[in-house]
């Protein structure tokens, strides 16, 4: 292989990356086509041997990379500091392809810190300079063919005192465009905040006509305006058509406004409605009450 494929890579006696450090290790460059079948292979391998003196502050790189845009011209295309790819053209089955692989691994019986698989971070250093979408991981999957399972994010079991599949150490909001589904339980410990329904899921709609008028509001959760009118100490019931609802579901409602103490009581839940029986204790005066009601939802098995 011509060497200078490798700027600043030499493979002479001592191997060593121009202004950096030398190693005292192998730099193993291997054939381009390999028709072994079994054993471990490399094509570029570079194996380094870090032993400090003394207390250090080094920071050391086993392999870095860094390109420089300069001008002013804009740049349609994408810009990679490094790509790995990895292409089947084999008909037969391969086990397990991947792109990059990074395992820290500790064979002493000395403390390191912090110790990371995987770090990304974007650093936007202009205070004039802007990224309008900044993504320190994004990961798709891709393609025509058929992937059986597709996995964003595939956490396996982890080992450790304290166990976390996601950690967010900062306030900031998270959002899933799907469903979030979990296996265990779902807590808030927060003395504040809970868990409930954020803006965009509910609604608002007034009933017109009298006080058993059906209304419609196809959201989770929401406020209801009764029609204005006396109220009274017998139960009058309405239907309240809502394309959320399942026949499972349990539905909340409680008085938010109007003159009166409502007595009120969910009497059906059926699939896309459910049915509001109310009256007052004993005031019979005119009034606009005002119910908000939360779907919860359920199942029967």
């Amino acid at each position: 292989m011509d060497k200078t494929a490798i700027p600043y890579l030499d493979l002479s006696a001592n191997y060593s990356w121009s202004g950096f450090h030398t190693f005292d290790k192998d730099v193993d460059l291997l054939p381009l086509t390999l028709e072994d079948t079994s054993g471990s292979h490399w094509r570029f391998r570079l194996r380094t041997t870090l032993e400090p003196s003394a207390l250090s502050s080094l920071t050391d790189f086993g392999v870095q990379s860094i390109t420089n845009i300069k001008g002013a011209n804009d740049i349609t295309g994408e810009c990679f500091a490094g790509q790995f790819g990895f292409l089947n053209t084999n008909t037969g089955t391969i086990e397990r392809i991947t792109g990059v692989e990074a395992g820290p691994a500790n064979f002493s019986s000395g403390t390191i810190t912090d110790a990371f698989g995987v770090r990304a971070f974007i650093n936007n250093i202009n205070v004039s300079g802007v990224i309008t979408n900044a993504y320190a991981l994004y990961a798709a999957t891709q393609g025509n063919g058929t992937n059986t399972n597709a996995y964003g994010l595939y956490i396996d079991t982890l080992v450790g005192t304290n166990k976390w599949g996601i950690f967010q150490a900062g306030p900031e909001l998270n959002q899933f465009g799907g469903n979030l589904q979990s296996a265990g339980s779902i807590k808030s410990i927060s003395p504040t905040e809970g868990i409930g329904y954020g803006t965009g899921a509910g609604s608002n709609v007034s009933q017109l006509t009298s006080r058993t008028t059906g209304v419609t509001i196809n959201k989770v959760c929401g406020r209801i305006s009764l029609f204005t009118s006396a109220n009274s100490t017998t139960y009058r019931s309405f239907t309240v058509t809502n394309s959320t609802v399942s026949q499972n579901d349990t539905i909340i409602v409680c008085q938010k406004a109007g003159a009166g103490l409502h007595k009120i009581h969910v009497t059906g839940v059926f699939d896309g409605s459910f049915i509001i029986s109310t009256a007052t204790i004993s005031d019979t005066s005119v009034a606009t009450p005002v119910f908000n009601f939360t779907v919860i939802k359920s199942v029967a098995s």
